[in-house]
């Protein structure tokens, strides 16, 4: 049962957040540890576990703000790539827009001069039947 627990504990301070839990469990302890040489009287000791305790939290302080200033940067950009791609999938839509109304207008423009090109041609075999009956007539 305790190969499991300690196995769970190793597994927790591997990551960041076990890591980070883990630097301010040992910082709270070095203060402790602090206090306890005042109280003893051993001045020299606890002014050496003072110096640590206080850069020890400095440090801590120092990476904490360094790693929300680095998250801040990171949102910010995701947010930037975010409104790049909307923009870059309101202009592919718009050129498809475009595109559509081109082929629309392009089939419009077929169509119309399809059913020209049928007019003419219906007017030109209508045209040509009506010759070839006179002819026929004129030779009967």
């Amino acid at each position: 049962m305790w190969g499991a627990v300690f196995r769970q504990l190793a597994i927790f301070l591997f990551t960041r957040r076990g890591k980070r839990i883990a630097a301010l469990i040992g910082l709270v302890l070095l203060g402790f540890v602090t206090a306890l040489l005042i109280d003893s009287q051993m001045y020299l000791s606890a002014a050496f576990s003072g110096l640590m305790t206080a850069a020890a939290l400095f440090a801590f302080v120092f990476q904490s703000i360094k790693r929300r200033r680095a998250e801040r940067q990171r949102i910010r950009r995701a947010a930037a790539e975010e409104i790049q791609r909307a923009a870059t999938a309101q202009a592919r839509t718009e050129k498809r827009g475009k595109a559509k109304s081109r082929v629309a207008t392009a089939a419009k423009a077929a169509r119309g001069t399809a059913s020209s090109v049928a007019r003419l041609a219906r007017t030109g075999v209508t045209a040509s039947r009506n010759r070839i009956r006179k002819w026929r007539r004129k030779d009967e």
